[in-house]
């Protein structure tokens, strides 16, 4: 029972329904790699323990064959209801933190209407937005600079800056997505000059709760 790579997250495999070059661990650059440690802790842990003793029985007695206590088709069986199972403990888990996450600042946001500041951290950027960090709360959010008709919603407000140069700078509600092939970049239009905005740059966010439409 061997732990493989399916780019997003690692998934448990039955060793004999795949050739030697598909057993990798892209996460840890291993290319044969399983679990071993406490048997407490995974039930994959329990199987693997289970095989390793069967293997190691086997090759001290020098036989061709030991019976086994666990076939083949009974492995991968195993194997897809752990990954299963693994999945659904996962989103049960991002569930949990987004509900939480989203009565916690729904109680602030009661106290005060415009919602909870934070510094943030430009993690991406997209075409029509930024997705951001915010390391205080340890979550991550979209913000959009046109509605779904496509109409600008960037408030025509004056913004602050560390940099002199755009303190108190009016931005004009046009902005402008950049790709050079090295790195991207939005380009808003203010009235102290243009602003550009990339992966990093850091920003203060507000946090507010809304119910679903």
């Amino acid at each position: 029972m061997l732990a493989t790579q399916a780019m997003s997250e690692a998934l448990y495999i039955s060793a004999g329904d795949y050739t030697e070059d598909d057993f990798y661990h892209y996460g840890l650059a291993a290319e044969f790699y399983t679990h071993f440690t406490s048997p407490i802790r995974r039930y994959a842990d329990v199987i693997v323990h289970r095989l390793l003793s069967e293997s190691i029985k086997k090759e001290k007695q020098k036989e061709k064959y030991v019976s086994s206590s666990l076939t083949s088709s009974e492995v991968r069986d195993i194997c897809k209801h752990i990954n299963i199972q693994n999945r659904n403990a996962k989103l049960a888990s991002m569930d949990s933190t987004r509900l939480f996450h989203g009565l916690y600042f729904q109680g602030k946001q009661a106290n005060n209407e415009n919602g909870v500041q934070a510094e943030g951290i430009v993690y991406s950027i997209r075409k029509n937005g930024l997705v951001v960090l915010v390391p205080e709360y340890g979550i991550k959010g979209n913000i959009y600079f046109n509605d779904q008709q496509g109409n600008s919603i960037i408030t025509n407000v004056s913004i602050s800056s560390k940099l002199s140069k755009y303190a108190n700078a009016e931005l004009s509600g046009t902005f402008k997505y950049i790709n050079n092939n090295e790195q991207e970049s939005i380009i808003f239009n203010s009235s102290k000059g243009d602003i550009s905005v990339t992966k990093f740059t850091h920003c203060i966010v507000e946090i507010k709760v809304s119910e679903s439409t």
